[in-house]
């Protein structure tokens, strides 16, 4: 862990790095006039999963639930949130923005959803 409270690393071992799911939580978007009728809704909230690795990976994302007529699928909106600072092979850092799209992606390659979806609806 850096002074800057970044967990360096690189790319190779980020990949090679399980996380598991820790909690995820629905966003209350109560608003005024929220109570009415047919007013459209957005369902969201926010998830966060880290790795057994110490020190630990923490990576966090907000997600949305889509509905349509044959599912319902959550999907990950904005950038993730975490720890970790990408390095290249040289271990310069790739800065966060692009740490974070990489994040991104790599999420979005996951199965995530299922996790989420039964951490909110536990039976």
């Amino acid at each position: 862990m850096s002074d800057d409270g970044y967990l360096r690393m690189p790319l190779g071992l980020f990949a090679n790095t399980p996380i598991c799911h820790l909690f995820s939580a629905l966003v209350d978007d109560a608003f005024p006039g929220a109570e009415r009728c047919g007013r459209a809704t957005v369902i969201s909230g926010y998830t966060e999963w880290v790795s057994h690795s110490a020190p630990a990976i923490a990576i966090g994302w907000d997600w949305q639930l889509g509905i349509s007529p044959l599912y319902s699928l959550c999907r990950r909106m904005g950038r993730p949130r975490s720890n970790i600072m990408l390095q290249r092979s040289d271990l310069s850092d790739v800065g966060w923005r692009l740490t974070a799209a990489i994040l991104g992606r790599a999420i979005d390659q996951r199965a995530w959803q299922e996790s989420v979806l039964r951490a909110l609806n536990p039976e």
